[in-house]
């Protein structure tokens, strides 16, 4: 979307069932990311199998969409942090 950032605005898990809403963080814009389906997760592996509605909640049928999550997406994170550290030390250096 245009590199528009979302925020997960709500969640719920219920046997199985899923329901995620992200939303734009100005709110005059109204943009909206539903995703509604099943999925699974652990601590090391999640996935979700559903559909997707934009900007309100996807209409019922079978799933258009499936995404896996491994613990690559924490270790990128734990990358990300740690990068954030160094930047500044790096940009000092070259002054």
């Amino acid at each position: 979307m245009k590199g528009r950032l979302f925020r997960l605005e709500s969640c719920s898990f219920s046997d199985g069932k899923v329901t995620l809403c992200f939303r734009s963080p100005t709110p005059s814009d109204g943009a909206a990311w539903w995703i509604e389906g099943e999925g699974f997760g652990d601590r090391n592996f999640a996935w979700i199998r559903g559909r997707i509605g934009m900007p309100s909640k996807p209409e019922p049928g079978p799933p258009n969409f499936y995404l896996a999550k491994g613990t690559w997406v924490r270790d990128l994170g734990e990358a990300s942090i740690r990068a954030a550290e160094k930047i500044p030390n790096v940009r000092n250096a070259k002054q």
